[in-house]
């Protein structure tokens, strides 16, 4: 029946998109994207997540293991999981290490999870290292004090993956984390994506067009983040296959930029956008700061998707 719901679905997405991409998302498999990744600037969000998404369904068989960052990426790929793929058990799962968005992160990790289905959210507390590594970088890193966040997550995850029996782990990545810029960078705007990272990285100059991330991605000067990349991903696997052959790794994000998500995001009636949380701090107000890097390439994916967020979303 779960393998026949899944058929269903992505004929769904291939019969309105035209077409499903290839984007092998399998143990071992590459990252790279089909030019069905980058449909005319007029096709929809709907045909980007068809590319992105129905041809790189993890194997069958057994629970998913799916880091969640609070932001909008993780919170729609919670809801493809829940509601589209009709996967095994499905675990999604927070690490708060410090970070200064913690609290809010947490709690739109909980949100976006009981909303796809009732389903609770695993919370990992690493607070004692991010605090260690915060001291010592201090005043440097004040927010995001992890470096290689994304490498963490990952090793956390592949602890708890031969422990519930996990036969996929599923990072929400997207287009905008992964796509190789001029001079051999790559955009990150978003955790789990890589925007939150803090590791260290060189603003970009440029960024090629995505559906709908043109302006988005023109508005904000993304930063570049080593384990928010293709190469990372591919290393990733790499180590998965040796520490547990047969684990997967899973970016169904990857063909899709931000605005994409943000785009397909509005569709789930069941998924309240304006519940996730994509600032780097935790400001007292209770809205996001509207100035970091993060609310800055948030806030144009929503313009570019034409998503309104309503006049309290920032405080700036």
């Amino acid at each position: 029946m779960k393998a026949l719901s899944r058929r269903v679905a992505t004929s769904l997405f291939a019969s309105r998109a035209g077409g499903v991409g290839t984007s092998g998302l399998g143990p071992g498999a590459g990252t790279s994207c089909t030019p069905n990744c980058n449909p005319a600037p007029s096709s929809t969000a709907r045909a980007a997540w068809s590319a992105s998404s129905a041809s790189s369904l993890p194997p069958p068989g057994g629970p998913t293991i799916l880091l969640m960052s609070g932001g909008v990426e993780s919170a729609v790929l919670v809801h493809h999981y829940a509601h589209w793929m009709h996967s095994d058990p499905i675990y999604p799962l927070f690490v708060d290490y410090a970070q200064a968005a913690a609290p809010r992160e947490r709690l739109a990790g909980r949100a976006a999870a009981a909303a796809a289905g009732g389903l609770t959210l695993m919370e990992v507390d690493a607070t004692a290292l991010g605090e260690q590594l915060r001291a010592l970088h201090a005043p440097a890193r004040p927010h995001v004090p992890l470096p290689h966040r994304n490498l963490f997550l990952l090793a956390v995850a592949a602890s708890y993956a031969p422990t519930i029996g996990a036969s996929t782990i599923a990072l929400a990545l997207c287009k905008d984390d992964l796509d190789p810029l001029p001079g051999g960078g790559h955009r990150s705007n978003h955790p789990g994506g890589g925007g939150k990272s803090g590791e260290p990285g060189a603003a970009a100059t440029a960024s090629p067009a995505t559906t709908l991330g043109a302006a988005a991605a023109a508005a904000v000067a993304p930063i570049a983040y080593s384990t928010a990349s293709k190469a990372f991903l591919e290393s990733a696997r790499a180590m998965l296959a040796t520490l547990s052959p047969g684990l997967a790794l899973a970016a169904p994000l990857q063909c899709m930029s931000k605005a994409d998500v943000v785009a397909m995001g509005a569709r789930l009636p069941a998924l309240a956008l304006g519940a996730t949380w994509s600032c780097a701090k935790s400001p007292p107000s209770g809205r996001q700061c509207g100035l970091c890097v993060q609310c800055k390439a948030r806030r144009a994916a929503f313009q570019a998707a034409g998503v309104e967020e309503g006049p309290d979303a920032y405080e700036k």
